[in-house]
């Protein structure tokens, strides 16, 4: 594998523990949980995933959690979308995560700069910022 290969693979790692330790603490810490669904991205970055700011290359942050009557399934991002120079540079260590995705369903890291998707267990959170 390239460097450039093993940094993306090593930052997708990271953001995966990150995204699962959140979806422990939203199921086990009510101050979290709260944080969580008022202030996603704030909660998030408290946790080490800085998703940077909406406009400004940073995407929307959403979180839902499933319920008994609904369930979320994330899906990752169009592989075949090509990827901006800026999207690149966070995911082979810039100073942003340039992932967004959801606490989720499923159990799968996409590396494209547009998808971490679904990391965690059988529940997702619960509000959009």
């Amino acid at each position: 594998m390239s460097e450039q290969t093993d940094n993306l693979l090593a930052k997708a790692e990271e953001n995966l523990r990150v995204l699962m330790a959140a979806s422990r603490n939203y199921h086990g810490d009510p101050e979290f949980r709260a944080q969580i669904e008022a202030e996603p991205r704030a909660a998030l970055a408290g946790v080490g995933l800085n998703l940077g700011e909406p406009g400004a290359g940073g995407p929307e942050v959403q979180v839902r959690a499933n319920t008994d009557d609904t369930f979320y399934l994330v899906m990752p991002g169009d592989p075949n979308t090509p990827l901006s120079d800026e999207s690149m540079s966070g995911m082979a260590g810039g100073s942003t995560a340039s992932t967004a995705g959801s606490v989720g369903s499923g159990s799968t890291a996409s590396t494209p700069a547009s998808s971490l998707s679904s990391a965690g267990t059988a529940g997702s959170a619960g509000s959009a910022s």
